[in-house]
């Protein structure tokens, strides 16, 4: 079996006056991605086989005075081949090689503020992945060992200037190496029919992780931020159950909490890590007949362990609490299905900001108690 996707997008920013819309555009960004897929199943489909070659050409021409990146045109391709093996019902084997290259070339620029030197750096790399699961009547052990890969970007390379999306002064550094990652991870999942539970810790080193490092400077009265890279270890784990008694089977029970930690080589925290969280989910759910149907209705509680684990020049923030509540049901039409979902996020109106929040340098929480609602709507054609 084969398939090929192929997929192009242009985004044009346009700069706004008042209410005229200037005939400059700020940025023209294109981008072209093209996927090729085959799968092939062997030894009386025991053995199943996929390979693929996946690509990207992206092109972005600054057309304005100020520029955060330079034009730059960036060439993604990479090959793969992935092995599936089922010597028995409960036992599967699985395994892969990859291979990827980028390229990246920019033009010298030269903005009112701003200096971009031209750059033509190319990134290769082959990964690999091994993993196996077996399961033991009720429980599914999993194991995996990979290695990843991934190039710097353009902004991460050659930003310098404010980012208005993050409200930050972000400088490049145009000398990043390769990220170079080894994960090792497993996973224990245990299911009965109204109750399940899984637990999944893992383990990461990456060399030469790339991140961005907060400092004391200000420009143009935002904080600044530098791209760094150091050997970093990032270990962690997510473990969570749900649970719907019986007979009672409408009403379900979720709750999951997840942790990462984050240092470097000599032991101290990197920046911009979340927050642990623990999150639980009361949902009741319900089998109405009629043109309009309930369909469920919840009651979300998330927790925010503070975070105090930090790096240099960064601010703890302190734990917090969110309530959450919603709600979802169906309208049927002839030929029309209309689903509305509509709920209330921080019920308490908790007075909050996230650790990873883009604001929080500059004293802005996060939002307050605050109403949603959705449609959609499905319709059929051709139908008596």
């Amino acid at each position: 079996k084969l398939t090929a996707v192929f997929g192009y997008n242009q985004n044009n920013r346009k700069e706004f006056e008042d209410t005229v819309v200037i005939p400059n555009l700020n940025l023209m960004l294109q981008t072209v991605t093209y996927n090729f897929r085959s799968n092939t199943a062997l030894l009386n489909e025991k053995l199943n086989l996929i390979t693929g070659l996946q690509g990207l050409n992206q092109r972005n021409q600054n057309k304005a005075d100020e520029a955060l990146i330079p034009d730059a045109a960036i060439n993604d391709i990479g090959g793969f081949a992935v092995l599936n093996y089922f010597p028995a019902r409960d036992l599967n084997f699985e395994g892969g090689i990859r291979f990827d290259n980028r390229s990246i070339s920019t033009t010298e620029m030269q903005t009112p503020d701003t200096y971009f030197p031209k750059l033509n750096r190319s990134f290769a790399n082959f990964n690999f992945s091994f993993g196996s699961s077996y399961r033991i009547k009720r429980i599914v052990w999993r194991a995996n060992l990979a290695t990843g890969f991934r190039a710097p970007h353009t902004s991460e390379l050659l930003s310098n200037g404010v980012h208005e999306g993050t409200l930050r002064y972000e400088i490049g550094n145009k000398d990043l190496k390769t990220e170079k990652a080894t994960q090792i991870d497993f996973s224990i999942h245990f299911e009965k029919e109204h109750f399940s539970f899984y637990i999944n810790p893992f383990f990461n080193r990456i060399d030469n992780y790339i991140f961005l490092s907060p400092s004391d400077s200000i420009n143009n009265n935002l904080p600044v931020f530098y791209y760094r890279q150091i050997q970093a270890d990032l270990s962690g784990v997510e473990a969570g159950f749900h649970w719907h008694p019986h007979p009672v089977d409408w009403l379900h029970f979720e709750s999951n909490y997840s942790a990462v930690f984050a240092i470097d080589k000599a032991k101290k925290n990197l920046p911009l890590v979340p927050a642990n969280k623990i999150q639980t989910t009361f949902k009741a759910e319900f089998k109405t007949k009629g043109r309009v149907k309930f369909e469920n209705i919840f009651v979300e509680h998330i927790y925010r362990f503070s975070q105090n684990r930090i790096a240099v020049y960064e601010t703890s923030t302190p734990d917090y609490h969110l309530l959450h509540a919603g709600l979802i049901f169906q309208i049927t039409a002839k030929n029309n299905t209309f689903e509305i979902t509509a709920g209330v996020k921080n019920m308490l109106n908790t007075k909050y900001v996230d650790h990873l929040s883009r604001f929080k340098y500059i004293g802005i929480n996060n939002a307050g108690l605050n109403a949603h609602i959705g449609l959609k709507w499905e319709f059929r054609t051709g139908e008596k």
